[in-house]
């Protein structure tokens, strides 16, 4: 299975540590090939990446040149033979990998890591925007908790099923 994941970044957080756990020092690639799209100047666990096998892509800024990371991020997805895109979100302000799953038939997995919008009120309007889309979409819906679950795949109109899986840590480490 080839599958394209975003969400790691140059800050070794949550996510890039779920990664790294789950994905990179896991037996995962034996059988996946996984490509990660970065929109910064480094990623975290470069190293670790490049050793298990797997591609980074490296696209324009997201805030810093919108139009060029739109179009890198297309060209990325159309041409690249995905049969998954994994997302995992903060929020839903950038739906831009879950429209173009839709877009061109690809199964998108989206992964909630928080409960609450981190700053901003351009970030949050976009949160509201895009968050149904991002939920109803989905064909896989993961959370690190009950409440990131909610966060991101229900309202007070709509309620989308989630599976919760616990941020995995090593416990030899």
């Amino acid at each position: 299975m080839k599958i394209l994941m975003f969400g790691m970044s140059s800050y070794p957080g949550g996510i890039e540590n779920f990664i790294l756990n789950m994905f990179i020092e896991s037996d995962f690639n034996k059988e996946h090939k996984i490509d990660f799209v970065v929109y910064e100047e480094s990623v975290a666990f470069f190293d670790e990446i490049k050793k298990a096998g797997y591609n980074v892509i490296f696209v324009p800024h997201l805030k810093k040149h919108p139009f060029l990371y739109r179009k890198a991020v297309k060209n990325v997805v159309k041409n690249g033979g995905y049969d998954l895109i994994y997302v995992h979100n903060l929020t839903s302000a950038n739906s831009y990998p879950n429209r173009l799953a839709k877009r061109y038939g690809i199964k998108a997995v989206v992964h909630s890591h928080a409960n609450s919008t981190i700053k901003g009120r351009v970030r949050r309007m976009l949160h509201k925007l895009n968050k149904k889309f991002v939920a109803k979409n989905a064909r896989l819906r993961l959370a690190c908790s009950e409440n990131a679950g909610r966060w991101l795949f229900c309202d007070k109109k709509y309620e989308y099923p989630f599976t919760v899986i616990k941020n995995a840590v090593s416990a030899d480490r």
